[in-house]
C-alpha cells in the first residue's frame, strides 16, 4: 500500500484531495510515537470509507503519523476534554491512535444498532478486552502508553449541519467547551463539513480542529487559530 495513492493521476489526486505526500509510521517509529500495543493495534487497523479506500487509509495514517511526530496535541486537552469526530462512521480507531480519552462519533448512522456493534467488535480487537455498553455509551480499557485508562465513547445519531445557527432539533450541536474536532472527508446535509468561525470558538485553548490534512490549533481560546498545513508537495 505503501504506494497506493502516489501512484494515481495528478487529477485525481487533487480531486479527492490526495495531492499532499506523507510518511506513515512504520518499524522502530510505531513504537517512539505511539508507545503501546494498544494504540499500535488502532493505526494499524486504521480504516477510511470512502471513495479509493486504500489511499485514503495512506493518507490518514500519514496525517496522524505527522500530528504526533510533531506534537500538535495537547496530552492535558486529549485528557480532561472531549473529542468530537464529525461524520464519523464507525471510525474509533483515529480517536484512539491520536491519544482521545473522551470520545463523542457524530454520524446520523448510529441510527443503526449495527453501528454500535462494529464499534464494540473494534474495540475488542484493539485490546483484546470487552468493552462495556450502556446505551449510547461505551467505556473501556485501554493502553496509551502509561498503563490502562478507562475511556469513554459517546455514539450521537445526529447530523452537523454546515451553519451552528442552524436550529433543527436532529442536528448537533458542539459543546462550548470542547477540546479537538476531527474532520476526515466527512459530510453534513448541505456536503462536506468545512471549518467555520463558530466551530473555532467552540475548542478550548490548546485544542485543535483536524480537518483533513489541515490542522488548526487554539493558542487561546479566543477562536484565533494557527492553520498548519501538513504533508508535502
Amino acid at each position: 500500500m505503501a504506494d497506493s495513492y502516489r501512484n494515481l493521476p495528478p487529477d485525481v489526486r487533487r480531486l479527492m484531495g490526495l495531492d499532499r505526500n506523507f510518511s506513515l509510521l512504520e518499524g522502530e517509529n510505531k513504537r517512539r510515537y505511539l508507545f503501546s500495543d494498544d494504540r499500535i493495534n488502532a493505526y494499524d487497523d486504521l480504516d477510511a470509507f470512502t471513495g479509493l479506500r486504500k489511499a485514503k487509509i495512506e493518507q490518514k495514517k500519514g496525517i496522524i503519523g505527522e500530528i504526533l511526530k510533531n506534537g500538535l496535541l495537547s496530552e492535558e486537552v486529549l485528557k480532561n476534554y472531549s473529542t468530537v469526530y464529525l461524520g464519523s462512521c464507525v471510525d474509533i480507531e483515529y480517536p484512539l491512535t491520536i491519544g482521545a480519552r473522551d470520545i463523542v462519533l457524530v454520524d446520523p448512522g448510529f441510527v443503526d444498532p449495527k453501528w454500535k456493534d462494529e464499534v464494540v467488535m473494534r474495540l475488542r480487537k484493539i485490546t483484546k478486552l470487552e468493552p462495556v455498553v450502556e446505551e449510547n455509551l461505551i467505556t473501556a480499557s485501554f493502553d496509551f502508553g502509561k498503563g490502562k485508562e478507562t475511556i469513554r465513547i459517546v455514539l450521537v445519531s445526529k447530523f452537523f449541519a454546515l451553519s451552528l445557527e442552524d436550529k433543527k432539533e436532529e442536528s448537533y450541536k458542539l459543546p462550548d467547551q470542547t477540546g479537538n474536532i476531527i474532520l476526515f472527508a466527512s459530510q453534513g446535509p448541505d456536503g462536506a463539513i468545512g471549518v467555520s468561525e463558530e466551530m473555532k470558538k467552540r475548542v478550548v485553548s490548546g485544542g485543535t480542529i483536524i480537518a483533513d490534512d489541515c490542522v488548526y490549533v487554539c493558542r487561546d481560546g479566543s477562536g484565533t487559530m494557527e492553520k498548519i498545513q501538513l504533508g508535502s508537495k
